[in-house]
């Protein structure tokens, strides 16, 4: 399968992201973070579009829609993150809570999408990731 490097190198940004997240959290206020955050990846995106030429993007009203739909997750990743860490949250234990608690939730939505298999072994794996989050958690 190709793209395993881009998924990778996304783990590895996940990774910086939450780390991050945990420095940024006691120092500033949530929402004034989530917002650097998102415009700083604004910028960073318009570096990478400026270097490979603008002729070359694509783009449809439903493609624009869907990625304003993933900015309004990302701030909410970030002002959550950002509001946990300031509370107190270890970085050991947000982190993967963080990222596992994602990946349960998108497990249950490709249930609903076509075209996705879910097999016993995807919903073994599911269940292993709820399973270490209850024992992540801290009560």
């Amino acid at each position: 399968m190709r793209g395993w490097h881009l998924i990778v190198a996304a783990a590895f940004f996940e990774g910086t992201y939450a780390l991050f997240q945990k420095l940024a959290g006691p120092l500033i206020n949530a929402f004034l973070g989530a917002m650097i955050a998102e415009v700083t990846a604004g910028l960073v995106a318009l570096i990478f579009i400026a270097g490979n030429g603008i002729g070359n993007l694509n783009y449809g009203v439903r493609g624009i829609v869907f990625a304003a739909l993933i900015g309004v997750s990302a701030f909410g990743i970030d002002a959550c993150a950002l509001s946990a860490f300031d509370k107190g949250i270890k970085l050991s234990v947000g982190g993967p809570l963080i990222i596992a608690g994602g990946t349960a939730l998108m497990i249950l939505i490709s249930c609903f999408i076509p075209g996705e298999n879910i097999s016993r072994r995807i919903v073994l794996g599911a269940s292993v990731i709820i399973i270490g989050c209850l024992i992540m958690m801290e009560w």
